[in-house]
């Protein structure tokens, strides 16, 4: 219990707050697969899947561009039709 949790918004009838993905405190999973998840004082009642245990904000990483490998000189590319 007490376990920070963020939420995202992953099934289809998700709460509206999931949609802010705020970080959220647990407090019941008596209800299970429901979870009852407390942000700012209010308690709200969201499905296990929305739930995420890591900052999901962390865990994407920026896209590196690579540039297209080049054939060697004397070589041309070639349509396969």
């Amino acid at each position: 219990m007490d376990t920070t949790v963020w939420l995202e918004p992953r099934t289809l009838a998700c709460n509206q707050i999931c949609y802010q993905r705020p970080t959220a405190k647990v407090k019941d999973t008596s209800g299970w697969p429901f979870v009852m998840v407390e942000v700012d004082g209010i308690r709200h009642r969201v499905h296990a899947d929305n739930l995420c245990q890591n900052d999901p904000a962390a865990r994407q990483p920026e896209r590196k561009t690579t540039s297209r490998l080049s054939l060697p000189p004397g070589f041309e590319e070639m349509p396969l039709f």
